[in-house]
């Protein structure tokens, strides 16, 4: 299967995208972060690209993994993710870690 990480952070870095790297099932294909600098050096580090465009890794991933287009991934993100990817990675919103493990925000 084919993965892109979205943020930078901690979780991003030292579990999300270490995981994927060292699973031998797994490919990561892209990182996106708010800070293009940030998703550049962590995707250099699993030698992949970086994005600040959210658009343009699920478009990546979305072909990669055959779903037909961006929206028809978006459909099945939605249905296990409960959101959109948009709103998942939305300043303000939430991103996947706050709801988890001590409440702490971790976005970078």
């Amino acid at each position: 299967m084919r993965f892109g990480v979205l943020g930078t952070g901690f979780w991003a870095r030292e579990i999300h995208a270490a995981s994927i790297a060292e699973h031998e099932d797994a490919e990561l294909v892209g990182v996106w972060g708010r800070d293009l600098a940030k998703a550049k050096a962590l995707g250099a580090q699993f030698d992949v690209q970086g994005y600040d465009d959210l658009d343009a890794l699920l478009a990546e991933v979305a072909a990669e993994v055959g779903f037909y287009d961006q929206a028809h991934l978006a459909r099945h993100f939605r249905r296990f993710i409960a959101t959109t990817p948009g709103r998942f990675v939305a300043p303000g919103g939430t991103d996947g870690h706050a709801e988890w493990g001590n409440g702490a925000d971790t976005r970078n």
